[in-house]
């Protein structure tokens, strides 16, 4: 039963550094069926000891190699990701965050937290 909850559940998880990261891997290991990663950023240096991907990922996109990585480790799982910050997520689909049976920001921005918040109270 759990199982199946897991493997039919969509998260969004914006934000792919050093918190949402290790974060989306837990989310693949207890079998989360779908998940979405989203962040504009790159890897860079500073970030290496911090973070899962480590330096093969120096100078890429983080939600697109974390999401290949994990599409890697868990071909039975969907993997996404979105290259955009929060605002064009909002903007350009909002759709993927309605029907998301979790979404987590680990981005440490209060504008980015603030204006999901708003999203989320114009939804209802």
């Amino acid at each position: 039963m759990r199982t199946k909850r897991l493997l039919d559940a969509t998260v969004v998880v914006i934000g792919c550094g050093s918190v949402g990261a290790p974060l989306a891997c837990t989310l693949a290991q207890a079998g989360v069926g779908r998940i979405v990663t989203v962040d504009p950023d790159t890897l860079s240096w500073p970030n290496v000891g911090r973070h899962p991907l480590g330096a093969t990922a120096v100078g890429k996109n983080k939600a697109k190699a974390l999401a290949e990585r994990l599409q890697a480790d868990y071909p039975h799982l969907l993997i996404e990701h979105r290259h955009v910050d929060l605002h064009n997520l909002i903007a350009t689909e909002a759709g993927l965050l309605r029907d998301a049976d979790l979404i987590v920001t680990a981005t440490g921005s209060w504008v980015a937290e603030s204006a999901l918040n708003h999203w989320h109270v114009e939804e209802g």
